[in-house]
């Protein structure tokens, strides 16, 4: 083999081991994702027109301000950004993050004066690990709405938290109705079951929780039982089963303590009505 061809053949193996290592050395090398532009109070991301929506972007660089909330868990969140809401009108509104990636809390308030925010609300968990609030706006104020990480245990100025976020502000839903009323007549089997019925009224909420607790004196001894059922949130009828270990229901005056409870996204509803029921077969 000639001089010249054994300088070429190490020449190559020399270029390929140099290529190698490139690709692993930038292989091996962590990516980073990039500081939020919105990480700091002074740069909030504008909120523009409703339906508004941001994301999804990588939030885990994001650092702990100084003058971040801690009105809800008493200790800084991680890695929190920041927006600012400016409605034209007055109305109730709201921000969520759902469809994120990681355990969000959110905060909305106004400035106070010293570079932080007071805080009107706050959430955690409002679905799964999402976050979302509400709040009633004044046409013309700044609202500041801070994203952070649950829970707590942030190192002020530093990263450590976050993930991939999806952030919405839109016009509130209206909040939950809800009615109720129990019949007068009610029912009871061989087996001292008693029947009640009533119904109900209810809108803009996930569902319904009627509970009720039920009473009738035999004798000297006091029957007591408690009864519940859960719903769709619509109009319409509902009937509930209750029995007691004190004893058998029987004809005559049973006394009924009713309530019903129910939720939207934002708020909840309830009420509760009390009335003499007379069973019968």
């Amino acid at each position: 083999m000639s001089a010249n061809v054994r300088e070429a053949r190490r020449w190559r193996l020399t270029a390929s081991l140099g290529i190698a290592a490139i690709v692993m050395t930038a292989m091996a090398a962590p990516v980073y994702a990039a500081v939020p532009g919105n990480d700091d109070i002074a740069n909030a991301t504008v909120v523009g027109a409703l339906p508004y929506s941001d994301g999804p972007y990588d939030t885990t660089e994001a650092t702990t301000g100084a003058t971040d909330p801690t009105f809800c868990f008493g200790e800084p969140d991680r890695s929190t950004v920041w927006y600012s809401f400016t409605p034209a009108t007055s109305g109730r509104f709201e921000a969520d993050t759902f469809g994120s990636e990681y355990d969000t809390t959110l905060y909305v308030g106004t400035s106070d004066g010293a570079g932080g925010v007071s805080v009107i609300a706050c959430n955690d968990d409002a679905k799964d690990l999402q976050s979302a609030v509400s709040w009633d706006a004044t046409g013309g104020t700044t609202y500041l709405l801070t994203v952070g990480t649950c829970c707590g245990g942030g190192v002020v100025g530093q990263a450590g938290g976050g993930g991939v976020l999806r952030f919405h502000v839109d016009v509130a839903p209206p909040p939950p109705t809800l009615t109720l009323t129990v019949d007068g007549i009610g029912s009871f089997n061989p087996y001292g079951v008693a029947t009640i019925r009533g119904s109900v009224t209810c809108a803009n909420a996930d569902g319904l929780e009627i509970d009720a607790d039920v009473s009738q004196r035999v004798g000297r001894i006091l029957i007591r039982g408690f009864g519940g059922t859960f719903m769709d949130c619509a109009t319409g009828r509902w009937s509930m089963d209750v029995s007691s270990e004190d004893g058998k229901f029987l004809g005559g005056a049973l006394s009924v303590n009713a309530f019903a409870f129910a939720c939207g996204t934002f708020e909840c509803a309830d009420t509760s009505v009390s009335r003499t029921v007379r069973l019968r077969h």
